[in-house]
């Protein structure tokens, strides 16, 4: 076989299919429709495999490369475990937490995914303690017992400290710094 000859057979082979190969199509999969930034954020994270700490699930990287993309409704098509799944709605909680809330919704609202981590998970195990409020300061609204009040409890506390502007969102006072809330561009904490 010629060096031509072989590298067609190599290309045509790893080119994107618009279905999965047989074996791979199973009641396991589910076919998941993606918008171009939805999977232009799964790229980064797959390209970023090996120096994340929370690795990519079993063949995602695959699936991503070889997905297709229907240009007729501007989606691309992919066939996903439950655990690919998961790890999808992981990568665009990443997306949601540097900026872009929008792909991380889109997922959820389409194929009910999503990633919420616990608070201890989010923001470490220090967050075990209760903190009510800074020095001096009246204690944040649902600052209480240990769990997810004791987020804003802290993060009040925090941002009160150093001088931050509290959340603009009607009814809400807790400080959120830079976590953001709905009113700000970023993430929205527990308010």
């Amino acid at each position: 076989m010629t060096p031509y000859g072989h590298d067609i057979l190599t290309y045509g082979q790893s080119r994107p299919r618009a279905e999965p190969p047989p074996g791979e199509a199973g009641p396991d999969r589910q076919l998941v429709e993606l918008i171009p930034s939805q999977m232009a954020a799964l790229r980064v994270f797959v390209g970023l495999t090996g120096q994340l700490r929370v690795p990519s699930a079993d063949r995602l990287a695959e699936q991503v490369r070889t997905a297709s993309c229907d240009h007729g409704i501007k989606r691309w098509r992919l066939h996903l475990t439950q655990e690919q799944m998961d790890s999808v709605a992981y990568a665009l909680w990443l997306r949601r937490m540097t900026g872009s809330a929008a792909e991380a919704n889109r997922l959820a609202g389409e194929y009910g995914v999503a990633h919420t981590p616990s608070p201890a998970e989010r923001y470490g195990p220090a967050l075990g303690a209760v903190v009510t409020a800074a020095p001096g300061k009246a204690a944040p609204r649902g600052a209480g017992p240990a769990g997810e009040s004791d987020v804003d409890g802290l993060v009040g506390a925090a941002a009160e400290a150093l001088g931050e502007r509290g959340c603009k969102q009607a009814g809400c006072a807790v400080a959120h710094s830079a976590f953001g809330c709905a009113s700000w561009r970023g993430p929205r904490p527990v308010c």
